[in-house]
């Protein structure tokens, strides 16, 4: 379509999104299990190029969407319409550095005192990373927020190629803002991490 190019989605299978029901207590423990429904998906995608960056609309509706809701102090699963909506940027900023923003909007078709979640829920993820010492280093930061509820996670890492089949990893995933958020529910977890991989 002139300078962009448009896709249409359409799929039907497991959620990557598990739902989960709580069986009945015992003294030992309290039995809980994930739950893989089935959805239908509809999808859209425009993405423009204009320069070095790339400007992307995504669009998606889920009429079958199962979702955990509160009854009575307890969780149970229920199934409701979904919509989520998204402007991204792609952009070789140049010196090898890739910014990638985007800003989604996901919303639920369930009444306000149901959800353990907002109805409406307002995300934005941005990520800044550049390579070093001719790719064996990358240096990554990214920025996980929601703005309807005040809260989010910084995760800023690295990467370095030891040789062909080894990897230093490591990185600080630091959450922030409101105790009742998305993520700032995990602010007293926040972490500093270390990995090693090998390939075979």
């Amino acid at each position: 379509m002139g300078s962009g190019q448009l896709s249409l989605l359409g799929f039907r299978g497991p959620d990557t999104e598990p739902s989960l029901s709580i069986g009945m207590p015992s003294k030992q423990e309290l039995p809980i299990k994930l739950n893989y429904f089935r959805r239908s998906l509809i999808g859209l995608n425009y993405d423009v190029s204009y320069g070095s960056a790339v400007w992307r609309i995504e669009a998606a509706y889920i009429p079958d969407q199962s979702i955990n809701t509160k009854w009575q102090q307890r969780s149970t699963i229920n199934q409701a319409a979904r919509s989520l909506l998204g402007l991204a940027l792609d952009w070789q900023a140049g010196d090898q550095v890739f910014i990638n923003a985007q800003v989604i909007v996901d919303y639920i078709d369930l009444p306000e005192r149901l959800l353990s979640r907002p109805k409406t829920d307002r995300i934005l993820t941005f990520r800044i990373q550049r390579p070093f010492l001719n790719q064996r280093i990358l240096l990554k930061s990214e920025l996980l927020a929601s703005l309807n509820q005040h809260d989010g996670l910084i995760r800023p890492g690295f990467v370095f190629e030891l040789n062909d089949s080894s990897k230093l990893n490591g990185g600080v995933d630091w959450a922030f803002g409101n105790r009742k958020g998305q993520f700032g529910q995990f602010k007293d977890s926040s972490r500093f991490w270390l990995g090693l991989s090998f390939e075979f």
